[in-house]
């Protein structure tokens, strides 16, 4: 009996240090929620009051101070869901500076066409006209632009080129909008230098850097076909066509990722246009930024 009572007080002990010991540590458990809970409601306050005092003055959607701050502060950004609204704003941001910028440009080149008419004598139009039906009928090797670029100078050698102030605008959007570092599920890609803006014509090639020669087969009033060479190291003199990249169609506003070898190409068509010295003729104005694993 003695040895009943025995082990029926030591099964009520252990029931009350097992019963102690559960509510003690559902207790600190709770509690530690409740703190948690408590953090992350303060932490996502102070984020969305740092978002605020930041933003709250800057009504242009296409300010790119505002770009600036939010590109600062998502660094110091704790909470996901402030995290995702900062990102979000950043994207709307980088694509209504882009638009906003490519929009200026066209509207820059069109009017400089207009002056341009006004100034060409009627030699220099019959001229340009030639040119206009030769790049009609290109077929075959595609030139470099700069033999367009110095036939062009030879009909007009005191006029401004069309594009004079659009090339440097998109670049400087470009390169405000571009990022530094792109990761993907394997590989980390660093860009290299700023995002180069170019313009070319049908039947001609235009050189991005040291590695990637673009030409154009065909172009439209919103496309163009294109195609990729290699022209990194002794491949200059022959390049060879990027596999599976021989031809490319790509429409305004468009943005075209190739990875070859150990390079990410984000080749965009800003928009079709007048560019260089002849205005009956149109051009692509294309963007390529470069990263390297």
């Amino acid at each position: 009996m003695a040895s009943n009572n025995e082990s029926n007080r030591y099964l009520e002990i252990l029931k009350w240090f097992v019963g102690t010991v559960v509510l003690g540590t559902a207790g600190i458990i709770i509690n530690y929620q409740i703190q948690k809970t408590e953090l992350e409601i303060k932490r996502l306050e102070a984020d969305a009051g740092f978002l605020n005092v930041v933003t709250k003055n800057l009504e242009n959607r296409g300010d790119t101070t505002e770009l600036g701050y939010l590109e600062f502060i998502q660094t110091f950004i704790t909470t996901h869901q402030i995290k995702v609204e900062v990102k979000a704003r950043i994207r709307e941001l980088e694509t209504h500076i882009n638009q906003t910028v490519t929009a200026e440009a066209k509207a820059a080149s069109d009017k400089k066409v207009q002056n341009l008419m006004g100034a060409l004598s009627s030699d220099q139009i019959e001229q340009f006209r030639q040119i206009e039906k030769e790049e009609k009928t290109t077929e075959g090797e595609q030139q470099s632009i700069n033999e367009l670029i110095q036939k062009e100078s030879e009909v007009a050698d005191q006029e401004t080129p069309i594009h004079s102030n659009s090339i440097s605008s998109i670049s400087r959007a470009k390169e405000l909008t571009t990022p530094l570092s792109v990761k993907t599920k394997k590989e980390t890609y660093t860009r290299i230098g700023k995002p180069i803006t170019r313009w070319c014509k049908k039947g001609y090639y235009v050189e991005f850097g040291n590695t990637l020669r673009l030409g154009i087969n065909e172009l439209t009033s919103g496309s163009i076909i294109f195609n990729l060479k290699d022209i990194e190291g002794d491949k200059r003199n022959n390049p060879q066509f990027i596999e599976n990249n021989a031809e490319v169609e790509l429409s305004e506003g468009e943005i075209y990722t190739l990875t070859y070898d150990s390079y990410r190409y984000e080749i965009s068509l800003d928009y079709i246009g007048s560019a260089g010295k002849n205005p009956f003729t149109k051009a692509a104005y294309i963007t390529v930024t470069t990263y390297k694993k």
